[in-house]
């Protein structure tokens, strides 16, 4: 059995599908999204004690790991 969402019970196939459901995300979350880390972004991965770092490769598979901290199993 598939728990349906508060939102709407059916799938969500595609970004559009997405965005007329919700909106389009505020424009400093969008300013959120990059490449790379910066040095805000590089320490405050530091500090953590956990991070997940999500990907998409090229050929459309999306990826997300937990990473651990220096000297940790």
């Amino acid at each position: 059995m598939t728990a349906s969402h508060r939102l709407t019970a059916d799938l969500i196939h595609t970004e559009a599908q997405l965005r007329a459901l919700i909106g389009e995300p505020a424009a400093l979350t969008c300013t959120k999204i990059t490449d790379r880390l910066n040095a805000a972004t590089r320490l405050y991965v530091e500090r953590s004690p956990f991070v997940c770092l999500g990907a998409w490769a090229a050929e459309g598979v999306a990826r997300v790991e937990p990473g651990k901290g220096a000297g940790k199993a």
